[in-house]
């Protein structure tokens, strides 16, 4: 799925993807630390534009916060098997 969002206050549009992240992850294209959390950032952002109940929204901020700090500790592949979860229960 790739999104096009507006930051506020700001005329940049950006596209969000789902595979990015867990590309960046993987180490398929090298990146700093920063642009993988502005990627984790953006993940968050788009959670929360999209029309959640309560309960997807819990679902999956709280998923990707925990993939966050998977990856901080150095477990690539539990994060991304959290950030694909929340990809496919959002139907992202």
């Amino acid at each position: 799925m790739s999104v096009e969002h507006q930051v506020a206050g700001n005329r940049e549009t950006r596209t969000f993807s789902v595979a990015t992240l867990p590309s960046l992850l993987r180490g398929s294209k090298r990146a700093t630390a920063a642009e993988i959390n502005q990627e984790f950032e953006h993940w968050s952002l788009v959670i929360g534009s999209l029309p959640l109940t309560t309960s997807e929204y819990g679902f999956a901020n709280g998923w990707v916060t925990s993939a966050k700090k998977l990856w901080q500790r150095g477990d690539i592949h539990a994060a991304i098997f959290q950030l694909k979860q929340v990809a496919r229960k959002l139907e992202l």
